[in-house]
């Protein structure tokens, strides 16, 4: 048991590494609260986003805010707790708030700049006597894109992923049931094999002890 439970831990450990993403997460339930409302103004453009729909979009200091309303329609069934989950790249690093949807189902999301910005040291390799010339000779010899204008503290340019779908029994959402699925598979696959991974490393001990009790005895009859 124990040793499954490392299993997963290594896991979702191994999994965090390769996302490395930020999210923001809002679970909301239906229906809407009747008394809270929320309304845009009259010059914003909204976007709809639909159960089981993932909207792509590019948030900038000079456009920080985007308007929605959910279009729920027949895609909701018979499911109560639903989750809006907005996911960025960690290569932008971005502070995005998601607002719970209120009746009749209008909410924001809003992006700002996280300052001050981590600074970028120089590699390593710069402090080595005659490496620049080495990776300007390199450089020039492969074809590269243009780099990208730095940002001062105040600018971003973040792309986003929204996605709404429902909460299997209230707490899963509906993406995470094959990671869940190979997970419990490794982790039933991984308690079945860990006995014979013992029993082998038992018998290899005691093949071990039996090749020393073995060279002492032959030692001591050559010493006779």
């Amino acid at each position: 048991m124990r040793t499954s439970i490392a299993y997963c831990c290594f896991v979702f450990s191994f999994i965090a590494l390769c996302v490395r993403a930020d999210t923001e997460i809002i679970n909301f339930r239906l229906p809407l609260p009747p008394h809270t409302t929320i309304y845009p103004t009259p010059n914003s453009l909204i976007y709809t986003i639909s159960p089981y729909e993932t909207l792509t979009l590019n948030l900038t200091d000079s456009s920080p805010e985007r308007w929605f309303a959910l279009d729920m329609g027949n895609g909701k069934g018979s499911y109560k707790s639903w989750t809006l989950r907005a996911s960025w790249p960690g290569s932008s690093p971005t502070k995005i708030v998601l607002s719970p949807p209120l009746s009749p189902g209008y909410f924001t999301l809003h992006a700002a700049p996280l300052s001050p910005r981590f600074p970028h040291h120089p590699p390593f390799l710069t402090y080595i006597p005659y490496m620049n010339h080495l990776t300007s000779f390199i450089s020039s010899l492969l074809t590269t894109p243009p780099p990208k204008p730095k940002l001062s503290d105040d600018q971003f340019h973040t792309p986003l992923h929204l996605t709404l779908e429902p909460l299997l029994f209230g707490f899963l959402p509906n993406t995470a049931l094959p990671a869940v699925g190979l997970i419990i598979l490794c982790a039933a696959a991984a308690g079945m094999g860990v006995p014979y991974v013992i029993r082998g490393l038992e018998c290899a001990g005691n093949w071990a002890q039996a090749e020393d009790r073995g060279r002492t005895e032959r030692g001591r009859v050559k010493e006779e």
